[in-house]
């Protein structure tokens, strides 16, 4: 019965406004990958530029100096993950659209690998600007 169950799940049908929607998604979705690479590029100029200026400079207090030095490294780390999780979103559904256009119900299947990466990271990324808020709001970044 379970397998049975099992079975009519991957049974359902994709109709052609869910191709059409596909399609679209998978080309707005490269036009935010290259949107990213440029902002990626421009954020990272600065952060290495910020880190090279913050690495030999003497900053009053101890906290003060932690927040200047710290902030362009959460700030590269932040924009290289922003890429990535990009990447796999992007990937995922160019590889759901090519199962589609294949039939190839294990490629489709292959295709979650890459939305379950793009969680992922974007989860780790969350936590990530959730500890940098909070410092933040505290003063400490």
């Amino acid at each position: 019965m379970a397998e049975e169950e099992k079975a009519d799940l991957f049974g359902l049908k994709l109709n052609e406004t869910g191709i059409y929607f596909i399609k679209k998604v998978v080309r707005l979705s490269s036009a935010i990958l290259i949107f990213l690479l440029f902002v990626t590029a421009v954020i990272s100029f600065f952060a290495v530029r910020g880190i090279i200026q913050n690495s030999s400079a003497e900053l009053p207090g101890k906290w003060e100096s932690i927040r200047v030095k710290a902030f362009p490294y959460l700030t590269l780390l932040t924009s290289v993950g922003n890429l990535i999780a990009v990447s796999y979103y992007v990937k995922y559904f160019k590889t759901l659209d090519d199962s589609i256009s294949n039939n190839n119900e294990v490629l489709f299947n292959n295709s979650f690998r890459y939305i379950f990466r793009n969680a992922a990271i974007f989860l780790i990324l969350l936590i990530l600007n959730s500890i940098t808020a909070i410092f933040s709001l505290v003063g400490l970044l």
